[in-house]
């Protein structure tokens, strides 16, 4: 994983970063080192964060980017709508050509911007109610002292589902039919393997209720389409799915079936999107993008 996780963070944190920690054969007792480089990327992803959403008033004053590294630039870019913060030196002409490439010639992406800055993503009294039925409270699902263990898989499914269609009809950028979501949600529950110590229905759930927490506390809708929080919890809720408990390492060096199908290439994680996308087409009333706006 560290490779991995090497080539993720060179972009990043920079080159001085290429020869950090140790070799890719190593990586099974280098925890630690993941963790650390987990971590920078995080802190930095943070504060590019923090200047493209609590600082929306300054960040057109030059001075707030010149010292700001191109990859830097490129995130923020990626963070605010097109043509919003241009490179030094960049003329409108440019940003113009710029907003034309990305398709948003008739304002599609500024009308979607000012339209989330008008929605308040918290539930209303109404959809809190709808909780009760489950036991938590909406003041105890959103804290990180939610205990996912101390409620039945019953109750794990049907909160998930009340997460995903929340956050769906708030920005109403993808329609979600709760039987179908149920099916969907139903049906990922039974390809969790229960018999596993981690890689359970129980992680996934609970992977799901840290990210959805998490992405009302930065605020992701100010960088966020509705669609965008949609695949975020999507994919958090069935990131695992299928897992058999062993890890890439195993299965590339034995050659597993897995390992030679994806070429070495993340056999697990192509294994679980698959999966994922497996249960949507294959599944009877289970296609939860079939509301794609």
């Amino acid at each position: 994983m560290l490779e991995s996780v090497r080539r993720i963070a060179l972009p990043i944190l920079g080159e001085e970063f290429a020869a950090f920690g140790l070799d890719a054969e190593d990586e099974e007792g280098c925890e630690d080192d993941e963790i650390y480089v987990l971590e920078r990327i995080v802190n930095k992803l943070g504060k590019i964060a923090g200047i493209a959403t609590g600082m929306s008033a300054a960040i057109n004053h030059q001075s707030m980017i010149e010292g700001l590294a191109e990859q830097d630039r490129a995130v923020l870019n990626m963070l605010l709508e097109p043509g919003a913060m241009p490179s030094e030196g960049a003329d409108a002409e440019e940003a113009t050509t710029q907003e034309q490439h990305l398709g948003d010639t008739d304002g599609t992406v500024s009308k979607l911007e000012s339209r989330r800055a008008d929605i308040d993503p918290y539930p209303s009294e109404d959809a809190k109610q709808q909780l009760d039925f489950t036991g938590v409270s909406f003041e105890g699902l959103d804290s990180w002292d939610f205990d996912v263990l101390a409620i039945s898989d019953k109750e794990q499914i049907q909160i998930a589902a009340w997460i995903m269609i929340q956050n769906a009809t708030k920005f109403g950028e993808v329609e979600l039919k709760p039987q179908v979501l149920g099916t969907f949600l139903q049906t990922l529950y039974e390809n969790y393997n229960a018999t596993l110590p981690f890689h359970t229905w129980y992680h996934g759930f609970d992977v799901l209720h840290t990210v959805w927490r998490c992405m009302l506390l930065t605020r992701s809708w100010d960088f966020l389409r509705g669609l965008d929080q949609f695949a975020l919890l999507f994919s958090a809720v069935s990131h695992d799915v299928g897992h058999f408990g062993l890890s890439n390492v195993f299965l590339v060096e034995v050659g597993h079936e897995l390992a030679v199908r994806y070429n070495d290439k993340s056999p697990l994680e192509n294994m679980h999107c698959s999966t994922a996308f497996k249960i949507v087409s294959g599944t009877k009333d289970a296609n939860i993008f079939g509301g794609l706006r």
